[in-house]
């Protein structure tokens, strides 16, 4: 068993639970077939846009993450030879 608690798995749950919750809504609100199919649409493009964004975020901290342990381990090599 891992003791690792990142909260990855929490995060995940909240947001599968917030998908299906508002789907549940979206099917069981009064509306006709046709503005529900185009809010789904509406709320589908929103949903992408805001994960595209999230992932260039994400692409973005590792980078800089990366560069921050390349230069830590060079400072690292560094002191051994001096």
């Amino acid at each position: 068993m891992s003791d690792n608690h990142d909260g990855g798995g929490y995060l995940t749950g909240f947001v599968a639970g917030a998908v299906v919750g508002a789907a549940v809504a979206l099917l069981c609100a009064p509306r006709s077939g046709k503005q529900t199919r185009d809010l789904l649409s509406r709320k589908g493009r929103e949903l992408t846009d805001k994960t595209k964004d999230a992932f260039e975020k994400g692409k973005e901290a590792i980078r800089e993450g990366a560069e921050e342990v390349k230069k830590l381990a060079g400072m690292k090599g560094e002191s051994k030879h001096t």
